[in-house]
């Protein structure tokens, strides 16, 4: 949304401190992580080369998307969320990831929510085959809807992206993991959908948007 310039600059501060608390959450968590590995380390490796596996996390989402100049009407850019994954490991460092994500913000009115929700797949590298720490990198594609629901009409915009970003997992055994991953999502957005109480009409729209999240991840592998 473009608002004034007093509006702007303190909706900027608010999203920066934000931003910031989130990644302080970040860096205590890592330093939790490499204080268990440097406890364990040498303890045992914990070999697994391939097979399928399941997991969920806890985020926080922070989005960017372009808003109608000429309404109050606001989305809050930070809010939260959840994902399930499914994937399966090729080797001890390569696997496919498929993702479900759900996330919800904020609006400046109480009646009104907004979600956004994605699909995503991703190529997934990882470093330290073998040991309990192991960072990683992922690159993919997904598709994405925003959802803004008054309870009679809601709206959607639909689209797909590009996805990328990376973290770190602390392996207990070989069948259980726990990590921090940051992923950032630069969305298209080319079709509006409006739904009236169950009749929907769409048109077409170009409009960019962007999700970044950093979420708590638990890994179950089989």
């Amino acid at each position: 949304m473009k608002v004034d310039g007093m509006t702007k600059a303190k909706n900027t501060e608010m999203t920066m401190k934000q931003q910031l608390r989130q990644i302080s959450s970040v860096l205590a968590i890592g330093a939790l992580l490499c204080g268990l590995g440097a406890v364990d380390a040498g303890a045992h490796e914990v070999n697994r080369s391939k097979g399928f596996y399941l997991g969920s996390s806890l985020m926080g989402s922070s989005i960017d998307i372009d808003e109608d100049p000429g309404t109050t009407f606001r989305v809050d850019s930070n809010g939260g969320g959840v994902t399930l994954e499914m994937g399966y490991s090729f080797n001890s460092v390569f696997s496919l990831e498929l993702v479900l994500a759900a996330t919800g913000y904020e609006t400046s009115d109480p009646d009104i929510n907004a979600g956004l929700g994605a699909v995503q797949v991703f190529a997934h590298y990882q470093f330290r085959p073998g040991s309990q720490m192991r960072p990683f990198v992922k690159g993919g594609f997904g598709g994405y809807g925003l959802r803004i629901d008054d309870g009679a009409v809601a709206a959607t915009a639909n689209g797909g992206g590009l996805a990328f970003g990376g973290g770190i997992d602390y392996f207990f055994n070989r069948h259980f993991a726990m990590g921090i991953d940051v992923t950032h999502s630069i969305i298209d957005y080319n079709e509006l959908e409006f739904d009236f109480g169950g009749t929907t009409t769409g048109s077409e729209i170009d409009e960019e948007g962007t999700m970044t999240t950093t979420g708590l991840t638990f890994n179950f592998y089989f």
